[in-house]
């Protein structure tokens, strides 16, 4: 074949493919089907496909990539991400050769698309989208434990299977980690251990370069860096710690509506290779949702979906994934649309990294205890304060607030289950037993907490009791607060267990929480 010939059929290949990809872009029926796209060019291309015409949205969801042109999408969706570039496919644009004929569109529109999809875009900032995730718990009777959980995937690209991770969404830290395969110290988890090489495409370790990985070393969680890794270390209060090194992957989400999946890239966590597990609950680690520079997996999605989370922790006895977490600002309640949501300050008593209810009181049947003055006031040394920690089981307050509080509540139990009958475990001083009695039955006092600017953050009926058979087999009924050590803690605690079945929404950059009783 002569030179002239393979130039001929080569132009002919290229004109044809050139007019396939139009075509298939007017339709609006365009699907990518590459496993095996780069991590830098398939990076922002998951949610930042730049648009296919001046009113057209793309999206990243369900297996394919759906083009939409004026709102008309082939997949459902809640709402799109809205990007620039707007004339990149426009046949009209001002970036086209004035005498630009029809084949020459084809083929700027081809080579324009080829680059776009290979290039590293940076990413325009949106707070058109929202991720949400079914919440479920593990109760272990036997030990008495609840634990919360969200499971989350770790896509190796949009059409590769995913490894699932069940992590503890925790208000109560920043920093998010999980165990991985060939760990030196492990312990028995409910799913599979994620493996790295499974994701070969957007794993990667960071190190000293990379600005997540200086970030993380300049919180408590550091331990050290070099050229070639970076390493953390995570510890709890309940004794579970994990250490290894930070890296990046790409993580799966869900739409709002539960439909489609979005897919965050450059996600950075911990990689556990050292882990003890204090509550023995089977998760694969912790998802840090508190704050600080920038760390934690809502700060780091800042740039895809707005600066807010919420959720709602499931009744223990609910059926699985009755709860939910939601990172995103479009899902976000609205209190002016709502009257049975509640907005408040979050003060930061100079811990950023802290999420904090600005309580003055307690309340007891809607009264007010009258605790001394200042109780839960944030001091400078960072003591004092309720911290808002989902990742913890039961409430703990400061002693001087713990027993004004009980000594109310066991006055209004009289009228119900009689005087306070015996102690129970972890630390529970006021159960009374509940043989041949319905707790739902039961006309209960409610648990609240006086704000400062005035209202009233009152528990839901189901976090206001803890119910469980004793040793002896006696079912009991008791109250699910306890006195904090001071030599441990120097602050209370607002519990996973007193969040159940509230939809609480957290706000970073107004710095409020959203809230609402039994909005689930």
């Amino acid at each position: 074949m002569k030179l002239s010939d393979t130039s001929s059929v080569l132009f002919s290949i290229l004109a044809s493919f050139s007019t396939l990809v139009n075509l298939i872009l007017i339709l609006s029926t365009l699907v990518f089907r590459s496993a095996a796209l780069p991590v830098d060019s398939y990076d922002d291309v998951l949610l930042n496909m730049q648009a296919a015409g001046d009113n057209a949205k793309v999206f990243s969801y369900m297996n394919s990539t759906a083009y939409m042109d004026g709102g008309n999408s082939m997949l459902p969706s809640k709402r799109s991400v809205v990007s620039g570039l707007s004339h990149m496919f426009h046949a009209n644009s001002s970036l086209l050769p004035a005498d630009c004929d029809e084949l020459c569109v084809q083929r700027i529109r081809s080579k324009r698309l080829m680059q776009h999809l290979r290039a590293n875009l940076k990413q325009v900032r949106t707070d058109l989208l929202s991720v949400r995730h079914p919440m479920s718990y593990v109760w272990l009777n036997g030990k008495k434990v609840v634990e919360w959980y969200a499971e989350i995937a770790v896509a190796d690209g949009p059409f590769a299977d995913a490894q699932t991770v069940r992590l503890v969404p925790d208000t109560g830290s920043f920093f998010t980690w999980f165990q991985c395969r060939n760990c030196r110290r492990c312990y028995p988890q409910r799913t599979r251990i994620f493996n790295p090489v499974q994701n070969r495409n957007t794993f990667r370790y960071l190190s000293a370069v990379d600005d997540y990985c200086q970030k993380v070393q300049r919180t408590p969680y550091r331990l050290g860096m070099n050229n070639a890794v970076c390493y953390y270390h995570s510890y709890y209060m309940d004794g579970t710690t994990s250490s290894g090194m930070v890296v990046y992957d790409t993580f799966r989400f869900y739409s709002l509506d539960g439909r489609q999946y979005i897919f965050l890239p450059k996600l950075g966590f911990g990689c556990g290779l050292d882990n003890h597990a204090g509550t023995g609950t089977g998760m694969s680690g912790v998802m840090g949702l508190a704050r600080l520079q920038g760390v934690s997996f809502p700060e780091q999605g800042f740039r895809y979906l707005g600066q807010s989370f919420s959720y709602c922790l499931p009744i223990v006895g609910s059926p699985a994934d009755s709860g939910w977490l939601t990172i995103g600002d479009d899902s976000m309640p609205d209190p002016t649309q709502d009257p049975s949501f509640h907005v408040t300050a979050l003060p930061d008593g100079g811990r950023s990294d802290t999420f904090y209810l600005d309580a003055v009181d307690m309340l007891v049947n809607g009264f007010r205890v009258f605790l001394p003055p200042g109780v839960f006031d944030i001091h400078e040394d960072r003591s004092g304060g309720i911290v808002i920690d989902s990742g913890t089981m039961i409430t703990t307050l400061l002693p001087i607030a713990y027993y004004p509080f009980r000594d109310s509540y066991r006055q209004s139990m009289i009228s119900v289950l009689g005087p306070v009958q015996m102690p129970g475990k972890f630390g529970f001083d006021s159960c009374w037993d509940i043989t041949d009695v319905d707790p739902n039955q039961l006309n209960l006092p409610t648990i609240g907490f006086l704000l400062r600017d005035g209202q009233q953050f009152t528990l839901g009926r189901i976090a206001s009791y803890f119910q469980y058979v004793s040793n002896g087999g006696r079912p009991l009924f008791c109250l699910p607060f306890i006195p904090v050590d001071t030599g441990d803690e120097r602050f209370s605690i607002l519990s996973g267990y007193s969040q159940m079945q509230m939809h609480m929404a957290y706000q970073y950059g107004p710095n409020q929480l959203i809230w609402a009783n039994g909005k689930c």
